[in-house]
């Protein structure tokens, strides 16, 4: 290659061009990064108020409402359809398959067999009827609630081998008629139904409530029973309170909010609605079924009462909360802490019965109230017998339980009542435990105070119980009656109390069948009233003598020509084939009932009720019995104490005393 010259070459110069060019830009344009910017000063930070932060979250905090669910959410929302229309298809069309209107009931043996209600009516009738309205007017103008400030609940629905059109018509009602804001949830608990006779409750259950809003199904894989079945609600249920309902009932419109109005701040308040009847075969409306305000009988069955006026003297208004000693059962709201607390259901009863009147007394002697609205109103179909199968004797059990665990002296009552007392009712320890922690009130309490129109409220008024025999061993007897105008008899004595067992009280001395207190022996030898023409006597031969003015001087009495019946003979009569002479079973002292029955208990405990242990308990009751005779002396004994000096009474004193103290030392450590 050669020598280049002095003179630049083209290539040289393109390129020195452009590196100038370039240079030239970056100084015209690119900003320099070593130009110094005016700073920019630090904001002014004003002194820190603690304080009026403070309140100004307060006062956020106090007009901050939680977003609830409400009717705008649902398509087709109304009054009559607050969660919107429900039990469509996207088309329009009903899902739930009606059947024709079948006219009126023709055979009820068979139309009712099933379920207790007329089906083939209901399966005719709209899921979504609408139902009268049965609210006192002062209800409905009563000021409507903020929604969102009251508790909201769980539905609980436990059902077996229910008919498919009363129960999805049940769900329908509640979600109809009930305010999205207060309704959580409806928990279905199916029983252990049969689903080989009732197919209807497995698939098609299923898929239907899939389109259902706040409806879920829980199957319990064996039938347990319906105290069971709703602890599995209630432990599964997420509101603050949960309502039991019945699977075969219609809710009214505006049936909830009372009931949540009530509840709001008070967990220990118990609700229940004012329960209206549905006829079981035409299946119109009733007005009045059980009522607002329910007591018991002494079989320990629930039973309609009159307000009474301790609790009537509470209310300003006929539309004012009224108090209830006991509750129906199936249709009630409760706070679910509140519950637990008071330590649920008692689990050792038996499938169904009498589960309310226990809840009912664990209730009010442990701190709470039971009340019933009569702004909220629920119809119900008052079936006329189960149409289920329960085990033997399972009712017998709970209802001996619940007077084991709460009733103390009173319980003797309830035993001869009921009957067949020396069947073993499982174990008491739990439920006595529970009821000392909780520094449960007595019975006596209970009667005084929640109860106190009930013939014994004051156990002293009860002066004899049981059955009512003669020499023969023939007993008085209701013959399974139990209504005014209905006769009575006699019976061959059974010593199992029931029918046979009666009370004669101190005061009036009305003789009463224990399986309904609100009726009286009458010389007509009928149940009645309990009044004047209801008084007897016992006289001291063990003569019955009425006491009404139009039986003067005449005594019960049995015939025994020419077959043995009951009659009212002059008192005066003499002869061979009239029998006047009555044994009753005096009880002259309370107390020695109460020590009876709490070894009774605890004996029932520690035993099982077995046949030995129950021989033990005889044998000690027959030793307290022996033991309070030697401490208040016979009549022999108090000759001789009598005929004493004035030393040997001070010393048959001090010997009495010494008696009582190791009576009573014996009670305590055998009630332990």
């Amino acid at each position: 290659m050669g020598k280049r010259g002095g003179r630049t070459s083209s290539n040289d110069q393109q390129l020195l061009t452009g590196c100038l060019a370039l240079i030239l830009f970056v100084v015209l344009f690119v900003p320099s990064p070593f130009k110094h910017s005016t700073p920019t000063l630090p904001p002014v930070i004003e002194p820190f108020n603690a304080e009026e932060i403070d309140q100004q979250i307060a006062e956020k905090l106090k007009n901050f409402k939680l977003s609830r669910d409400n009717s705008n959410n649902y398509r087709g929302s109304g009054p009559t359809r607050q969660h919107g229309v429900i039990g469509q298809s996207s088309a329009g069309e009903s899902i739930f398959q009606y059947g024709e209107n079948p006219g009126p009931i023709s055979n009820k043996e068979e139309d009712l067999k099933l379920h207790g209600f007329y089906q083939r009516l209901s399966d005719s009738i709209s899921l979504d009827r609408n139902v009268t309205d049965n609210r006192d007017a002062q209800c409905q103008k009563l000021p409507e609630d903020d929604f969102d400030t009251l508790p909201q609940t769980s539905v609980v629905f436990v059902f077996y081998n229910e008919a498919f059109s009363t129960l999805l018509r049940s769900i329908h009602s509640v979600l109809n008629r009930t305010p999205p804001q207060l309704l959580k949830e409806i928990i279905l608990i199916d029983d252990g139904s049969d689903y080989e006779t009732h197919t209807h409750l497995k698939r098609p259950l299923e898929d239907y409530i899939a389109k259902l809003p706040k409806v879920r199904l829980v199957r319990q894989p064996t039938r347990k029973g319906l105290v069971e079945a709703r602890l599995k609600g209630a432990e599964i249920a997420t509101a603050e309170t949960f309502t039991v309902l019945d699977s075969h009932i219609e809710v009214q419109p505006g049936w909830l909010p009372p009931l949540m109005r009530r509840m709001k701040d008070h967990p220990e308040r118990v609700l229940m609605p004012m329960i209206d009847s549905t006829d079981p075969e035409t299946f119109q409306f009733r007005h009045g079924g059980i009522g607002c305000t329910l007591g018991f009988l002494w079989d320990l069955t629930e039973h309609s009462i009159d307000t009474q006026p301790l609790d009537e003297a509470r209310r300003t208004s006929q539309i004012d909360y009224i108090r209830s000693p006991t509750m129906a059962g199936g249709l009630f709201t409760v706070n679910r802490d509140f519950f637990w607390h008071l330590g649920g259901y008692d689990t050792d009863f038996s499938y169904w019965g009498t589960e309310n009147l226990e809840f009912s007394f664990r209730i009010w002697q442990c701190g709470g109230t039971l009340e019933c609205s009569p702004c909220s109103r629920v119809y119900h179909i008052f079936r006329g017998h189960h149409p289920y199968s329960l085990p033997p004797n399972s009712i017998t059990k709970n209802k001996l339980r619940t007077a084991a665990i709460w009733m103390d002296e009173y319980a003797v009552i309830a035993q001869q009542a009921v009957g067949n007392s020396n069947m073993d009712i499982g174990p008491l320890d739990q439920m006595l435990a529970l009821r000392k922690r909780l520094e449960c009130k007595p019975f006596s309490w209970y009667m005084k105070e929640v109860y106190p129109t009930n013939m014994f409220s004051d156990i002293r008024e009860l002066r004899a119980i049981g059955d009512v025999k003669t020499e023969m061993n023939q007993c008085l007897d209701t013959l399974n009656h139990d209504r005014i105008g209905q006769s009575i008899g006699i019976y061959g004595c059974h010593g199992q109390g029931g029918t046979q067992a009666f009370a004669f009280s101190r005061t009036n001395g009305h003789l009463l069948p224990l399986k309904n207190l609100e009726t009286c022996v009458l010389p007509s030898l009928t149940l009645g009233r309990c009044n004047d023409k209801a008084s007897w006597t016992l006289t001291q031969e063990g003569f019955l003598k009425s006491e009404a003015r139009d039986n003067a001087d005449e005594c019960l009495a049995i015939v025994t020509q020419p077959t043995p019946r009951l009659a009212m003979v002059g008192c005066d009569t003499e002869s061979t084939t009239t029998q006047m002479v009555w044994t009753l079973h005096l009880q002259e002292e309370p107390k020695k009932m109460a020590n009876m029955h709490i070894i009774e208990a605890q004996s029932l405990n520690l035993a099982n009720a077995s046949n030995r242990k129950m021989n033990l308990l005889s044998k000690r009751r027959r030793e307290i019995e022996s033991n309070e005779d030697s401490k208040l002396g016979t009549n022999n004994n108090d000759k001789s104490i009598n005929q004493t000096s004035a030393v040997q009474k001070k010393k048959a004193t001090k010997k009495k005393n010494k008696i009582k103290k190791k009576v009573v030392r014996k009670k305590y450590i055998n009630t332990k």
